[in-house]
């Protein structure tokens, strides 16, 4: 038998195609192992030297030895007629086959994958200039760089924000291209010089394939320094890197690349300084914000037509709204305007769009905010805040919680390092019941920023309003006053928490520090009226609560209103705050007299219970009968007051049937529902028939039982530093 005959014979040429295939499946996850854990490059090297050393081996034992039925023999010592090589062999062509298959999938990932979802990486600019001053020029130029590449509709474009941690990086391109979910990254530097015949920038770029780490495209742009040039520039760049991405263009897009929004450089310098200040964090904030506002008032002075300077100085007095020192009321006049404006001098300017759907949805105005959220959104898809605050408003407002967590996602996938926009996507899922998902979630925004404020209140209320977890929730807040130990909010939520708990001490004390802190502020005073229904100070509470209501007709507010006029069995009134409610915050929206919907039925069942009060019992029923349809179709957990559980208990209560609202109430403990669940099921006049039941107090106590429990929790919390004692504690 020849030689090439008895190699054929051994398998040996079989085996060199296994190993080959074999090989190369490997190498493909490797590649993409060490591209997720950020391994150095010397890794991907060593495996490939030892699968190339492998190779000649394994052709070596496959010419040795010989698999037989008893296990595998040296070849020598297998009778030839014994010999089942011929077996093996079809054996190990099923194999090849198999992997060549894996293989074609593979590549067919690698190849098209991608494709489907080009998205790209710009990174922060290096500044290639002497003059260290030039570094605001650089980050300017970087932020319209972005600006310009996120106007392609056919690629995702990571935002500023989220790039800025890796300036000055020394991570791999893998491990960045891993970190921001991207297909390419956007290296670049600007040098900007002077001579005779005036300033002169060069930019550099180079676009790098990030999980492969391959080069695929670079190019320098040397212009004088003009307005005209530095947009040409970044359009340039934008259409370059589309097409060597294998994106198309849309006609949409090349209008807004085409799109220069002043012929003024000093107004454009004006402008990126000010929005550059605006993003700055730091213990002085609020004066940057002003410094900023200066710029962007300059800004708009050297160029009046200047759209995008009037919609990011509405932003920055939006951020002295949010800090208490403009009243918002006076923000909305005032950015309605601005607004206006900018769209009045460019119709499709997204930025003013979303600027518009933000106020719209202050003013309660939500059609109308979502037209214009949803515009927004149409002429620039990749603009991340658009996106939260759609998918904010789709959630929270609309009830249309699948559509609201598709937007935050591409919200989170647009800026993957904003944790605000992480916890609301957390919120949406737990709006749905999704509370496992919606904690997982909320364990990516800590690892992203883990003292970021509104990602703690995120974990109180999924722990406490969804899984009945009132310590979890306390110590969440807790922490979040203790990183801004002058936050009414953050007390007034713990008040309501320490009421849950059974701790009324600790909810007067934080309501007596809040009085000190702002005693005229709503949610202070909201707080303090829980605090006295708690004390069944009824009187004192509603006196508080009318006066509150006349300020802001709306929120927490309703609730307590419309139950301690029930307790006193004033329907009429309390029919007339429901009213009113409707006329001022449900004006877009069915409410429950039109139409008892996912959205209203929390509001149906006490309406239902004023209705029987007025002796309307044909409406009251038909109202109750109605929320129990929908609230069948809902998730145990729901983001209205605490939980479903507790409506369900409180539609049978109303109705009179105690056993089926008794079964409710026990199926609603066992989930966990714990929320509010004091004012429900003790204070609330419509339950108080149940109070003498032995059954409704076993419940009670079994609650009372499990607060025990947590109220231990809580003290273990404190004694072992997991949390840090409240302020007043503190002194």
């Amino acid at each position: 038998m020849s030689f090439i005959a008895e190699l054929k014979r051994r398998n040996v040429f079989r085996m060199a195609a296994l190993y080959v295939v074999a090989a190369w499946l490997v190498m493909q996850v490797a590649e993409v192992l060490l591209g997720l854990g950020d391994l150095p490059v010397w890794m991907g090297r060593a495996t490939i030297a030892i699968l190339a050393v492998g190779f000649p081996i394994a052709l070596i034992l496959s010419w040795i030895f010989e698999i037989t039925p008893e296990g595998l023999k040296l070849e020598k010592d297998v009778v030839r007629g014994e010999s089942i090589t011929s077996v093996t062999g079809r054996r190990m062509d099923f194999v090849v086959i198999g992997m060549l298959s894996a293989a074609v999938v593979l590549f067919a990932v690698d190849k098209w994958w991608a494709f489907r979802e080009p998205a790209l990486a710009i990174l922060p600019c290096a500044n290639l200039s002497n003059d260290p001053d030039n570094g605001a020029f650089v980050a300017g130029l970087h932020d319209q760089m972005v600006s310009a590449a996120s106007a392609v509709s056919g690629m995702v474009v990571i935002s500023r924000t989220s790039v800025e941690q890796f300036r000055d990086h020394q991570e791999t391109m893998p491990g960045i291209s891993h970190a921001l979910g991207v297909s390419h990254v956007l290296e670049c530097g600007i040098q900007r010089t002077s001579n005779l015949t005036g300033d002169r920038i060069l930019v550099n770029v180079q676009l790098v394939d990030g999980p492969k780490d391959r080069f695929v495209w670079s190019k320098s742009f040397e212009r004088t320094l003009t307005v005209e040039n530095i947009f040409s520039v970044q359009q340039a760049i934008a259409r370059n890197v589309a097409e060597a991405m294998q994106v198309e263009i849309a006609e949409g897009d090349d209008r807004l690349l085409s799109r220069i929004p002043t012929l003024s450089l000093d107004a454009y310098r004006a402008y990126q300084s000010g929005r550059l200040l605006a993003g700055t964090q730091s213990p002085h904030g609020d004066r940057e914000r002003q410094r900023a506002i200066e710029f962007l008032d300059q800004a708009v002075g050297l160029d009046p037509n200047f759209a995008d300077a009037y919609v990011e100085l509405a932003w920055q007095y939006a951020g002295l709204t949010e800090h208490g020192d403009l009243p918002r009321e006076d923000w909305i006049q005032s950015a309605t305007r601005l607004a206006e404006r900018a769209l009045d001098l460019d119709p499709e300017l997204a930025a003013g769009y979303e600027l518009l759907g933000h106020i719209q949805s202050l003013a309660r105005d939500y059609q109308k905010a979502e037209q214009s959220l949803r515009r927004a959104i149409e002429l620039a898809p990749n603009r991340p805040r658009a996106r939260y605050l759609y998918g904010r408003l789709l959630s929270e407002i609309f009830g249309r919680h699948n559509d609201g967590i598709a937007q935050l996602q591409m919200a989170v996938r647009l800026e993957p390092t904003n944790a605000e926009s992480f916890a609301l996507l957390a919120e949406a899922h737990g709006a749905v019941g999704q509370t496992e998902k919606a904690l997982k979630i909320l364990d990516q925004a800590l690892a992203i920023n883990a003292t970021n404020q509104r990602v703690m209140q995120s974990l109180a209320d999924v722990h406490g309003q969804l899984l009945g977890r009132l310590d979890e929730a306390i110590k969440w807040y807790t922490r979040a006053l203790q990183a801004n130990p002058q936050s009414v909010a953050w007390r007034s939520y713990l008040s309501s928490y320490y009421l849950m708990l059974e701790d009324p001490k600790s909810a007067t004390r934080l309501c007596a520090e809040m009085q000190a802190l702002a005693p005229e502020n709503f949610r202070a005073q909201i707080a303090c009226t829980d605090v006295l229904v708690y004390q069944e100070r009824f009187d004192e509470a509603l006196e508080l609560a009318l006066d509150l209501w006349l300020q802001r007709p709306y929120g927490r507010t309703r609730q307590v209103l419309g139950a301690l006029y029930m307790r006193n069995r004033q329907f009429e009134q309390a029919l007339a705050v429901y009213q009113r409610y409707f006329e001022e915050v449900w004006h877009d929206f069915p409410n429950p007299e039109e139409r008892v919907t996912v959205n209203n039925y929390y509001l149906a069942v006490p309406l239902a219970a004023i209705r029987l009060g007025l002796g309307d019992r044909q409406r009251g029923n038909q109202l109750v009968e109605e929320a129990l349809t929908v609230m069948r179709d809902l998730p145990p957990q729901s983001v209205h007051d605490g939980g479903v559980g507790f409506y369900v208990f409180y539609a049978h209560a109303v109705l009179g049937d105690s056993p089926n609202a008794l079964k409710a109430l026990d199926t609603a403990i066992r989930r966990g529902v714990r929320y509010q669940w004091w004012d429900i099921l003790l204070r609330d006049p419509v339950t108080e028939y149940l109070h003498d039941d032995p059954q409704y107090q076993s419940l009670i106590a079994q609650i009372r039982q499990d607060l025990g429990r947590q109220r231990r929790s809580v003290g273990s919390m404190l004694q072992n530093v997991v949390i840090p004692k409240l302020p007043a504690d503190a002194g």
